[in-house]
């Protein structure tokens, strides 16, 4: 079946399956003898949509089995609060993505799946098989991943117009970034959950501190990001990117600044949010080397053995000089090593200029473009260079950066609305929690 074909989020999802099979175990010790009726039980109902007890129960075991947490009864028990939410939100924004016509491609979850695939170093389809063996229906990622591609969409669809990110914006920050080359960069990675108004602040720091303690007991970090995290970021893990500490708000950056490479921090209060940070690398500094330029090279090319006599040696040089002297452009040049050198004349294509060896990049290192060099002997021959083009990377790395800045303060400004539309379609919608 195709996996755009499957019903990943509905009222009835997994039921007709429960009533015909039995589910392997992780936890719940009475679920393998319960009635039918106890696994048709609604969990909680969201707007006209309804949670099933093994909607929850399937997105537990997805959580469990992924990011390595202990396989108890209690390790269940304890994720389901915290889960049910995850899961009530998740069918606010699918609804939300519905009514306004966004919509996921089948390989854009094949990519999905394959991309998560590469990141945990499994083959193709292990994956699947890991969650079969485990006894998690497939539907149970693929709503979550469903998820997190709809909602950005979404999100954008609804405030696209206030998203734009100008020039100036991009210039400011490029400016800092570049006057902060000299300051250490963190690699950072986060789960953060959202703390929405005052009454729910203690349930926020309640889950927050669940997380932490299920992490200092070897749970994976990308797979409970993926799980809980309320940031733009969940969908990659949490992975945040390359940051300074100036970057962040002065309660993040202050706790950085103690930590070391493999460290999770303790969870930290925000205004609007609680964050759990893991440093995955660390850098003293982002001076930039600077970049080799890539060369077009072309040569002439005579072969003469390495065991010449010198004599011979001088001869085919100055052949070689007096082929090439006058030509000032490489079509001329590629013709003369056609008509007059060995079949390995013409092009060398594009090449790193640091990637030449030491005696070549003499030659072409100030080589004006469109000028041979002067004859040059190698092992198999004699050879005389000319640079056809001379590609200065910077400009196209400085266009980089502005891109990944632009990129930065996009999500910035993403988390914003994120929360805020969150919060909007909750209140108005009607949801009924059973559980």
């Amino acid at each position: 079946m195709k996996y755009s074909d499957k019903k990943i989020f509905g009222p009835v999802s997994g039921f007709v399956m429960l009533c015909l099979i039995v589910l392997p175990g992780i936890g719940l010790a009475g679920l393998k003898t319960a009635r039918a009726q106890d696994t048709l039980r609604i969990s909680a109902v969201v707007n006209e949509t309804a949670i099933s007890a093994y909607d929850l129960i399937s997105r537990i075991r997805l959580t469990i089995v992924l990011s390595g947490l202990n396989k108890s009864d209690e390790t269940i028990e304890r994720l389901k609060a915290d889960t049910l939410r995850v899961l009530i939100d998740e069918s606010l924004k699918l609804q939300e993505a519905e009514q306004l016509g966004i919509a996921t491609s089948e390989q854009e979850l094949i990519a999905t799946i394959a991309r998560i695939e590469q990141r945990n170093k499994m083959k193709p389809g292990q994956l699947s098989q890991l969650l079969s063996t485990n006894g998690v229906n497939i539907d149970t990622l693929l709503q979550q991943i469903k998820t997190n591609l709809l909602w950005p969409r979404t999100v954008m669809a609804k405030y696209g117009a206030n998203l734009t990110i100008s020039d100036s914006s991009i210039d400011i920050s490029f400016a800092k970034a570049e006057a902060a080359r000299e300051k250490p960069l963190y690699l950072l990675s986060e789960i953060v959950i959202a703390v929405d108004n005052v009454s729910n602040q203690q349930q926020a720091e309640g889950q927050i501190t669940r997380i932490f303690a299920d992490l200092q007991n070897g749970a994976d970090f990308a797979a409970l990001a993926r799980s809980f995290s309320q940031s733009p970021t969940a969908a990659k893990g949490g992975d945040v990117g390359w940051r300074r500490l100036d970057q962040l708000p002065t309660q993040i950056s202050a706790v950085l600044a103690t930590m070391k490479p493999g460290q999770i921090s303790q969870p930290i209060p925000l205004k609007t949010s609680f964050v759990l940070l893991l440093v995955n690398d660390f850098k003293e500094n982002s001076r930039r080397q600077p970049a080799s330029p890539i060369l077009d090279l072309a040569q002439f090319h005579l072969e003469l053995p390495g065991d010449a006599q010198p004599e011979t040696v001088e001869t085919y040089m100055e052949a070689a000089r007096n082929h090439t002297s006058d030509t000032k452009q490489c079509s001329t040049f590629n013709e003369i090593g056609t008509q007059n050198g060995s079949p390995m004349s013409g092009s060398l294509g594009k090449i790193d200029q640091s990637k030449l060896p030491p005696h070549l990049l003499k030659a072409v290192s100030e080589l004006p473009v469109g000028t041979p060099s002067k004859p040059i002997r190698t092992p198999d021959g004699v050879v005389v260079l000319m640079v056809c083009n001379r590609e200065n990377p910077a400009q196209a790395d400085e266009e980089k950066i502005r891109e990944g800045i632009r990129r930065k303060l996009l999500n910035e400004r993403l988390t914003i609305y994120e929360r805020q539309y969150i919060r909007d379609i909750r209140s108005r919608a009607y949801i009924d929690i059973r559980q």
